[in-house]
């Protein structure tokens, strides 16, 4: 009910926070604020659902994949355990709706948590994705990896 919400300068910002902080597993899903009542903003609704259809529908090239990794990895390189370095071979996207990367590796179970959402950030930043969950899987060379 934004129609009924009391508004200053600050309101539709601090509701965004708000919401973030509500919908933290989402945080791609975008948070449009309309009225039914006035009707405000309410053609958003469809200009962001058709514009995060189109970015479901998005694919990447592995070359381009594949550029993007080597420039992530000599950005930022992997944590490795002691002894056992991560190296990546190459990514690449392996389906839409919902978009899914497949990333290989040498060690995939050493591919920390907080590097995955790095990569993750990485292909959001070149490519967008906006309004859609995204998939990382990361495999070895063979498939018992």
């Amino acid at each position: 009910k934004w129609d009924l919400v009391e508004k200053d300068n600050s309101t539709m910002n601090e509701f965004r926070e708000q919401a973030s902080e509500m919908f933290q597993f989402a945080p791609w899903a975008p948070i449009v604020f309309v009225s039914a009542l006035t009707g405000q903003r309410v053609d958003r609704i469809m200009e962001t659902a058709l514009h995060v259809f189109g970015e479901r529908q998005k694919r990447v090239t592995t070359g381009e994949m594949n550029r993007l990794l080597r420039e992530a990895v000599a950005k930022h390189p992997p944590p490795s355990r002691p002894s056992r370095w991560v190296k990546f071979y190459y990514a690449t996207q392996s389906d839409i709706e919902p978009p899914r990367f497949i990333f290989f590796c040498n060690d995939p179970k050493s591919v920390h948590f907080s590097y995955q959402r790095y990569l993750e950030n990485e292909i959001r930043d070149r490519y967008g994705f906006d309004g859609t969950p995204i998939s990382l899987h990361f495999r070895g060379r063979r498939d018992d990896d």
